[in-house]
């Protein structure tokens, strides 16, 4: 699959293949020697030639079939993942932007994402933003991905 867009080849992984960039072992190299899971390096950088480099070692896992999931919150108006905040984001994308604001964190790199009643998965804040274009489920879960098939506790 060639993709001019590190967003479109991410959208090619979760429709096509059913996992993301860190299911699949797969980085994401600059020229400049950064590398990440994430495409946000791609607007600080001004080269930002990207290629997808694979880890060899670990299995390609994918969300619906290899992956215990267990769900940590039932809906978004629940309190933050982190124990001693005290914080209750009433949306997904309120949730998403409290974690990157206030723990400098994104879901990703908690192996978090959200479920919404229909089953769409959404993990990042352009996610939240197509989903709720093309899709009527607004109820969220918001699940651990677990790859030795064990429930996780809570962070």
């Amino acid at each position: 699959y060639c993709s001019r867009s590190v967003a479109g080849w991410e959208m090619h992984l979760r429709r096509t293949h059913s996992t993301t960039p860190t299911l699949a072992g797969c980085l994401l190299r600059c020229e400049c020697g950064h590398e990440s899971h994430s495409s946000y390096h791609a607007i600080e950088c001004e080269i930002s030639n990207i290629t997808v480099v694979r880890n060899e070692d670990e299995p390609i896992r994918r969300v619906a079939d290899n992956v215990a999931v267990r769900t940590i919150i039932q809906n978004t108006n629940s309190q933050c993942i982190y124990p001693r905040c005290e914080k209750y984001p009433r949306t997904p994308l309120g949730y998403l932007t409290h974690l990157s604001r206030h723990h400098k964190t994104t879901l990703y790199e908690k192996g978090l994402f959200f479920e919404c009643s229909r089953g769409c998965i959404i993990d990042t804040h352009i996610d939240i933003s197509n989903h709720e274009k093309k899709c009527d489920g607004r109820n969220y879960t918001l699940h651990r991905m677990d790859e030795n098939g064990v429930e996780e506790g809570v962070l």
